[in-house]
């Protein structure tokens, strides 16, 4: 059960980078996607672009962290 879970974590890390990186390459179109998806920004767009980024950063270091630890405990 305990290797299962580690490639669990490791999986769920993959997604996480390539979730970061995707909003990082284009992040016009995953801005565009959540204003389609309801959510508005009370910023301008070029802040809005930014936090973007910034989330698409901390994905990609949370990432970074399940398949760190994952590999660690496997």
């Amino acid at each position: 059960m305990t290797g299962n879970s580690s490639w669990f974590g490791i999986l769920a890390g993959i997604l996480a980078i390539i979730a970061g990186v995707y909003s990082l390459l284009q992040t016009s179109s995953v801005a565009s996607w959540l204003e389609n998806h309801g959510v508005h920004h009370a910023v301008a767009t070029a802040g809005f672009l930014r936090q973007l980024k910034t989330l698409g950063v901390l994905f990609i270091l949370a990432g970074g962290f399940f398949v760190a630890v994952a590999i660690r405990n496997h």
